[in-house]
């Protein structure tokens, strides 16, 4: 599936930013000089990296990593455009959204989409009766992006995820559920736990290693832009996504972190989120409106509240060919 356009429309969208910034800085060695080298040894997973192209992902991460623990609070409006097969196709996405994302360091972290727009298309006219269905011309579909609704015809809440540090709260909508997951104490007050969006919450190089394949993504490493492709290693993640490209933006004097992230999933639809940076709000001081983002979701009218346990850490799963 072509991801190039989409992609770098993303890196676009954040042009303006880097345009009157800094000249950005780069990891050595350049990337371009990199790519071009023909793999030498086999490290094992789906990608053959040479060892110049292994040491590159290793210092964008590192850099990525010594960054990010400079960010203690983050939010940031985002997009969201969701592809399926079935779609209205000429690349319009299924359903367009808006949402808002933040993080208090070390184990905070909201997403909320706020908006949800669905493709539905025209009523189409019947075909006339005397003429047999491969006479019939295709047309182009016709519609609008609506708000998504429930089989009542009500307004459907969006996704939501929040997590307190002690508990993991998400709304599960096919289901009409607040799920609420415990956090072990043992695990509380060092990190985000199965946050929603892999490569958001923190940038800790040996984890994401331990969890993730990756490659650099020529198709979006380019001026003040970073491109990292990667594949699940656990069965758990596998089941949510086969391939995730992230696109980080590398502006001098900004931290290292995504401007774009798309997540492929294994039944060929896609999502594309765009964050909008240039607006997002990097160690702001914590006031009331900040820490409201991370209270327990009401559950909504007509849903009801569960609870289930943290799901456990898997094994990783054989290489994808």
């Amino acid at each position: 599936m072509p991801r190039t356009p989409i992609l770098l429309a993303i890196a676009c969208l954040a042009a303006t930013t880097a345009a009157t910034a800094q000249q950005p800085t780069t990891p050595n060695p350049s990337i371009q000089q990199v790519a071009q080298q023909q793999p030498a040894v086999a490290p094992g997973g789906p990608f053959q990296l040479s060892p110049a192209q292994l040491a590159w992902v290793d210092d964008v991460l590192r850099k990525w990593e010594g960054e990010s623990k400079n960010v203690n609070n983050f939010y940031c409006n985002f997009k969201r455009s969701r592809h399926t097969i079935a779609g209205p196709g000429d690349g319009r996405p299924a359903a367009r959204e808006q949402g808002k994302l933040a993080y208090h360091k070390p184990d905070r972290g909201s997403f909320q989409i706020t908006e949800s727009l669905v493709w539905t298309p025209k009523q189409q006219p019947l075909g006339q009766p005397n003429q047999l269905p491969q006479q019939q011309q295709a047309q182009p579909v016709e519609g609008s992006y609506l708000p998504r609704k429930d089989v009542d015809g009500k307004v459907e809440p969006g996704e939501h995820w929040v997590c307190s540090g002690e508990k993991i709260f998400q709304f599960r909508r096919h289901d009409k559920e607040l799920v609420v997951t415990p956090v072990p104490k043992e695990m509380q007050g060092k990190e985000i736990v199965n946050g929603p969006l892999p490569f958001m919450f923190g940038a800790e190089a040996e984890k994401l290693k331990k969890r993730f394949w990756m490659e650099p993504d020529m198709t979006t490493t380019r001026g003040s832009y970073v491109g990292i492709h990667a594949k699940p290693k656990f069965q758990a993640d596998a089941a949510e996504y086969s391939d995730i490209y992230v696109v980080l933006q590398n502006v001098a004097g900004k931290p290292l972190m995504p401007v774009g992230i798309r997540v492929v999933h294994p039944n060929r639809s896609w999502d594309e989120y765009v964050f909008d940076l240039n607006e997002a709000q990097v160690n702001p001081v914590i006031a009331a409106w900040f820490s409201n983002l991370f209270q327990e979701p009401r559950t909504p009218l007509g849903w009801k509240r569960v609870e289930e346990p943290l799901r456990q850490a898997q094994q990783p799963q054989n290489a994808p060919k």
